[in-house]
């Protein structure tokens, strides 16, 4: 065995097998009675996204004309967004500045200095190209899903 049968185990030949899934229930009833703890991990709440909206902003090095008002009106109409969701808006709104360049070969040639900052129109955009990932019914699914798992 691993032990002694003193509580003495070696903590070296210790295993943890950690699992991940967006579709739990599809995992067969077997392998979920293996797993004896389970952690549903919502969509982040509005402080997260709020979290998230800094950090992402944070790697424009402050190049960036957004209010707090602004910040406020992005996370409310992101409601219901996963972090993936929030990045992919994120890395959209960034391209607004180059777009306005115009072309390739102006990207190419202009210095950081000539591309003007994130404003909150370029979120306005990046949220009306970029839908969230999960659905309503998605939700409900999970919510199901946990109900009958007893997930906390």
């Amino acid at each position: 065995g691993d032990g002694d049968g003193n509580g003495n185990d070696d903590v070296s030949r210790r295993v943890l097998v950690l699992g991940c899934s967006n579709c739990p229930w599809d995992i067969d009833d077997a392998v979920m009675r293996r797993m004896s703890r389970r952690i549903h991990v919502p969509l982040p709440d509005e402080e997260a996204r709020t979290h998230l909206l800094r950090q992402l902003l944070a790697k424009e090095s402050g190049r960036h004309s957004l209010t707090q008002n602004d910040m406020r009106s992005i996370v409310d109409r992101t409601e219901g967004y996963s972090c993936s969701d929030m990045a992919s808006i994120a890395q959209e709104a960034a391209f607004g500045p180059l777009r306005d360049l115009g072309s390739v070969e102006a990207v190419e040639e202009c210095r950081v200095e000539d591309v003007r900052w994130l404003r909150k129109g370029d979120f306005e955009e990046a949220l009306n190209k970029t839908k969230r990932s999960v659905s309503n019914d998605l939700m409900d699914r999970y919510k199901a899903w946990e109900e009958r798992q007893s997930v906390r």
